[in-house]
This record gives C-alpha cells, structure tokens and sequence, in this order.
C-alpha cells in the first residue's frame, strides 16, 4: 500500500480530490503490532451513498473515475485488482476512490486486465439496460452486488439490425436456443418502437413447444 500512495497517480489523484487521502497510523500509538503489521487511516466521506441509490449520471461518473484510475496505474507499475461501483463514494457531486487496497503490483508484460468482466457487470451492463431497455439502476444494482450477468442478457439488434415487432420473438427463441432461456425462467422483455413508444413486461417463460 505505501509503494502505490507514492506513485505520481496516487499522488495527483488524491490531490484532486479524486482518490481518498490515507495515512499511516504510528507504529507507537498500537504497541500491540507485529513488524509486519501496519494500520491505515483515511478521511471521513460526510455522506456515503451507495450505487443502487445513484443515478445514472452518477455510476457513469464513478466508471469513468474507475478506468482513469486504472490505466494511469499502469505506467506506475500497478494495476487495478478490482472493479466495483462499490470502491466509489461521492464527495458532493464529485466521485472520489475509496478502495485504495484495489491497487495492486502488476506484471508490465500481462496485457490482462482481471478486472475487466466485473467492470462490464457492474457499470457497462447496468448503464446500457438502463439507456436502452429502461431497466431501474436500482433494481438491477440491489438485487445484486455484482450488476448483470452478461449471460441474462440477450441484444439482438447487434447482429439482425432492427427487425421492429419480432424483435423480441427473435430474442426469445435465440436465448432459448444458446440454453438461458428454461421453462420457469422469469423473463424482463423491454423494447422501443418508432416515436416515443416503448413497453416492458416480465414473464415466465413456459417453453418453446407446443405447451408454451
């Protein structure tokens, strides 16, 4: 942890505002202490508030903290172990790094970011659903942790363009077809029509045969 506060990162981040000021605890004040011990503290957040409360101007923000972070690490010799909204706290409108523990020594010859499908889970997936299928951030970031999997979700506009009112058939028999779609399964259909028409509903889905 010392060796990241003092990289040129951790240095102009935390100077910004952007990255949370963390200090060493006198080894003196905890006589308790092995050598190899060492204890942390760090300025106190006023008002926490959690990525299931934000909006989504918000996650954005602390995503676009998040990568900043991340890849500055890098010339720095760290990476950016993990990728969770939760790292996040925001200091009035601006988002501020708690998580400094996330920083970590990284091999310069691993091209790998590890923290890259938590990432897409927790902020990309969550946006997206949000902007496109009107999905509630809350809903998707309370009910779990560790955002969307990209598994349950299923876009088919990528690859047929717009196919209007089968879209969602379309997308149904694909899920079904790739084995995420089982009789049982409750089903979040969203979509958008020409002008400002949308809709959205959830299902059980019974089936692809005769009996659906």
């Amino acid at each position: 942890m010392e060796g990241f506060l003092a990289t040129r990162t951790a240095r102009e981040h935390t100077a910004s505002g952007t990255l949370i000021s963390s200090g060493r605890i006198p080894a003196e004040e905890f006589p308790g202490l092995n050598r190899d011990e060492a204890l942390y503290e760090h300025e106190r957040v006023p008002f926490p508030s959690y990525p299931y409360e934000w909006p989504a101007e918000m996650l954005h923000a602390a995503g676009i903290l998040t990568l900043d972070l991340a890849l500055k690490a890098l010339d720095d010799g760290y990476g950016l172990k993990d990728a969770s909204p939760y790292n996040v706290l925001f200091r009035g409108p601006r988002p501020v790094f708690v998580d400094v523990l996330s920083f970590e020594r990284r091999d310069a010859r691993d091209a790998t970011w590890r923290a890259y499908a938590q990432f897409v889970r927790t902020f990309v997936l969550p946006l997206l659903a949000h902007r496109d299928l009107g999905w509630p951030l809350q809903q998707t970031l309370f009910g779990s942790r560790d955002g969307l999997d990209p598994e349950k979700v299923v876009d088919v506009i990528a690859n047929l363009g717009n196919s209007s009112a089968a879209t969602l058939p379309l997308a149904l028999a694909e899920a079904e077809r790739d084995g995420r779609l089982k009789p049982g399964s409750r089903v979040l259909l969203g979509a958008f029509g020409a002008g400002f028409t949308w809709g959205a509903g959830v299902i059980e889905w019974g089936g692809g045969g005769d009996d659906a």
